[in-house]
């Protein structure tokens, strides 16, 4: 699926946040960065339709406005930092509901409903404790929970606000094996907000900066790079550093960088 947005401005209390303009083409990941405060949740609350807004947001050319709510969650999942509720479930029932959107008439959840669940679960590590409830799991335990319910909600572009919040670099590292292999076999589009410019740079594709609710930068990915601008926006000596075995230079504290360090 395609997502485009064209001057989207949306006003929470004295905050301001636009105007912002992108594309995001099928399968691909947009990394959202900036400091606390910069407006990014908030973009993502207005892409999922939760903030109003002005401007444009075009799903496949169509308006998101004029999309009822079932088509909507059809194609586009939010997946917050947090969320409150839900404790009571046991994780099954609870990765059952992201199929609500593709129930029938008498809300019965399908044999279909049920192995798209289990797909997810399976996908996700978290089919071993099908049965257990919410409130017996650990934070990064629930946060794949989660992650299960979005991808069973089948959604083309998933809206993730810090996805890695509360796993261990195990399990987020095996998060993302996930989703890329979901990007890949799915066509699955990502947004993602991260304060860890590394995380943006492995993962994204494209990279839109925020400061104040302002654009900033935007473009490709590795302008991230660009150590310069990065480091002002965080307020943080950095410097692009190559390491071994890795594709790709890694930002670091320039105070921290190893000395023979090469950048490119």
């Amino acid at each position: 699926m395609d997502l485009r947005c064209h001057q989207l401005r949306c006003h929470t209390g004295s905050f301001q946040l636009g105007p912002v303009d992108f594309h995001l083409p099928p399968a691909s990941c947009l990394a959202l960065v900036g400091p606390n405060g910069s407006g990014k949740s908030t973009l993502l609350r207005a892409l999922s339709g939760l903030l109003p807004s002005t401007g444009e947001i075009l799903l496949d050319e169509h308006a998101l406005g004029g999309m009822g709510t079932r088509q909507r969650a059809r194609a586009m999942c939010l997946l917050p930092q947090q969320e409150e509720g839900g404790s009571a479930f046991c994780v099954e029932d609870y990765v059952l509901l992201g199929r609500h959107a593709h129930v029938g008439l008498f809300g019965h959840y399908s044999s279909h409903d049920r192995a798209v669940a289990v797909e997810a679960m399976e996908r996700t590590g978290c089919l071993p404790w099908r049965a257990r409830r919410l409130d017996t799991l650990s934070g990064g335990e629930r946060q794949l929970v989660r992650l299960a319910a979005a991808l069973a909600q089948e959604a083309r572009i998933l809206l993730l606000d810090e996805p890695g919040t509360f796993l261990d670099p195990g399990q987020r590292r095996r998060l993302w094996e996930r989703l890329q292999a979901a990007r890949r076999d799915r066509g699955l589009g990502l947004v993602l907000v991260t304060h860890d410019v590394n995380e943006a740079l492995e993962h994204g594709d494209q990279v839109l900066a925020l400061e104040q609710g302002r654009v900033v930068r935007q473009g490709a990915v590795d302008l991230l790079l660009e150590a310069d601008w990065v480091g002002r926006l965080f307020q943080l000596p950095l410097k692009a550093a190559s390491v071994e075995g890795r594709q790709r230079p890694l930002l670091v504290e320039l105070s921290a960088s190893r000395e023979g360090s090469q950048t490119p």
